[in-house]
């Protein structure tokens, strides 16, 4: 083997032992950031090197104890925190990526190399029509207070209305921003339904707010009065612009988050039958009926039907933000939540045949389409799927 593919295997073992310094972290993701995986023959040929040099034995186990193998190594991967880079927004996005990228090569790698060692490698590539692609367009709709529909992908860049003295505008990335003053309250729904990219929104006051699939914000074009308050379903990212005489209040399914400065996440699908509210900067209260809690960064507070607050101290916040990024991952999940976030990526119906007890130890882009996310799905667990138009059936 060539010296630099060698050396790449090896970096590769350093990473999976948590044995890898900063700068052999850094040279490994700069050769996987821009890295093309598909079709990529120097990829393959350093992915079955590593397999052959530190799985031989493991290949020789039957294929339950190699799949109990594989989650332990993947498990392994999710693990792995790069070193002075915590929490996860100082991580650049690039390299966050590019972490990402080595759970995606090493599952479907462990499939070619792993599970089929004697045969040749198998392209993971749709082409039958039943194939779903991920959403190329965003069909986020805007409702103005006279009752007005504004879908923002069919319309131009700029000035799209005017609220009272507030500009309503679109820029060139497709984000929306409003700018002004208003002595009223008047409000605007921006809904961004299932199927659609995310959709950005900057609120008068600066505050930034990411929306997810199938979500909902009700929010005032301008905020009058000593409290800025907003009303979501479904989940969303806040970076709150910093105003010590106002408040900051997000109302979701009878949850409030009141903060005055910080960045946090609100998951508040009604299908979930709760409210996460992960804490990445600042400090935020939140308040159900009677009871209050303050969560620290790092921290998430869940609120479920009408049991009491409760606070998790150990959060996976890639996998609460991985949606943002452009990722799906999932660890030691179940199959609900997984084809939940599957179902509002790609708009499908799911309908279940049976019990799939497994649980999923995956990472993957959202840009790939549904069967080939399908695909790697199947090769973790005992799970299968059938695409029957818009209409998913998953069975053991």
């Amino acid at each position: 083997m060539e010296q630099h593919k060698f050396a790449k295997v090896e970096l590769l073992k350093k990473y999976l032992d948590n044995t890898i310094t900063d700068a052999e972290a850094q040279e490994l993701f700069a050769w996987l950031k821009d890295m093309d995986f598909e079709n990529n023959k120097e990829v393959e040929e350093i992915m079955a090197a590593y397999f052959q040099t530190s799985l031989a034995e493991t290949a020789k186990l039957p294929g339950q104890t190699r799949r109990e193998s594989l989650d332990k190594l993947l498990n392994k991967i999710n693990e792995v925190k790069e070193k002075n880079i915590t929490p996860v927004r100082r991580l650049n996005k690039q390299w966050w990526m590019a972490a990402a990228s080595v759970a995606i090569l090493l599952c479907t790698g462990s499939y070619f190399f792993f599970f089929n060692k004697n045969q040749a490698p198998i392209e993971i590539v749709a082409t039958t029509s039943k194939d779903i692609a991920p959403p190329k367009a965003n069909k986020a709709i805007i409702t103005l207070s006279n009752g007005q529909a504004l879908p923002i992908d069919s319309l131009n860049n700029g000035q799209l209305a005017m609220q009272g003295n507030v500009r309503l505008i679109k820029n060139s990335n497709g984000d929306i921003i409003y700018t002004g003053t208003a002595d009223s309250m008047a409000y605007n729904t921006l809904y961004n339904p299932k199927g659609s990219k995310v959709q950005s929104l900057t609120l008068s006051d600066g505050t930034k707010v990411w929306l997810n699939s199938e979500t909902t914000l009700k929010y005032p074009v301008a905020f009058t009065g000593n409290e800025r308050k907003v009303e979501i379903t479904g989940e969303a990212y806040f970076e709150v612009a910093k105003d010590a005489k106002r408040k900051f209040l997000v109302s979701a399914n009878e949850t409030t988050t009141e903060v005055f400065g910080t960045h946090f996440n609100v998951n508040s699908y009604t299908d979930n039958g709760f409210v996460k509210v992960t804490l990445l900067e600042g400090s935020v209260g939140v308040s159900k009926e009677r009871t209050t809690v303050r969560i620290v960064p790092g921290e998430q507070a869940e609120a479920i039907n009408n049991a009491p607050i409760t606070v998790n101290h150990n959060v996976d916040l890639q996998e609460v933000m991985a949606w943002k990024e452009g990722m799906f991952k999932f660890k030691e999940t179940t199959i609900e939540p997984l084809m939940q976030q599957i179902a509002r990526w790609y708009d499908v119906d799911i309908i279940y045949q049976g019990k799939v007890n497994n649980h999923f130890v995956v990472t993957m882009p959202r840009t790939l389409s549904v069967m080939n996310v399908f695909k790697i799905l199947e090769e973790t667990g005992n799970v299968h799927f059938t695409i029957e138009g818009r209409k998913v059936i998953v069975k053991p």
